[in-house]
C-alpha cells in the first residue's frame, strides 16, 4: 500500500513524501497495540495505524490532540525504522497524555 503525505520542505514548500506500507506492517502495527505497555509508543503506534486505514494527518492529530507535524514525524519514523524508531528517546520518566498503562 502506498500513502502520500505532505511534507514542509526547508525553503516552507510543501511535498508529496511517499510511504510505502506492507500488509506485514499493518499486521505488526495490529499485534504490538494489543501488547505494548509504554503509553508513549502505544499512542504512537495508535496514530501510524490510524494513517495506514486512511485517515489523514491532519484528522489524526486532531483526535489525538498533538499537532500535525508530530503526526507527521512519527508516521516518518515507522516507515525508516519501524516500530523501534517510535520509542521514545528523551529519557527520563515521561508519560503520555492520554495512556497510563503499568
Amino acid at each position: 500500500m502506498e500513502l502520500k503525505l505532505l511534507s514542509l520542505t526547508q525553503k516552507g514548500s510543501f511535498m508529496k513524501v511517499k510511504h510505502k506500507f506492507s500488509d506485514d506492517d499493518r499486521q505488526i502495527i495490529e499485534f504490538a497495540l494489543k501488547n505494548e505497555k509504554n503509553g508513549v509508543v502505544k499512542e504512537r503506534l495508535i496514530a501510524v495505524n490510524m494513517f495506514l486505514q486512511g485517515l489523514e494527518k491532519n484528522s489524526i492529530a486532531k483526535q489525538l490532540n498533538r499537532n500535525k507535524d508530530t503526526v507527521g514525524r512519527w508516521i516518518n519514523s515507522f516507515d525508516k525504522g519501524g516500530i523501534e524508531e517510535l520509542y521514545d528517546s528523551r529519557g527520563g520518566d515521561r508519560k503520555s497524555k492520554y495512556f497510563n498503562i503499568a
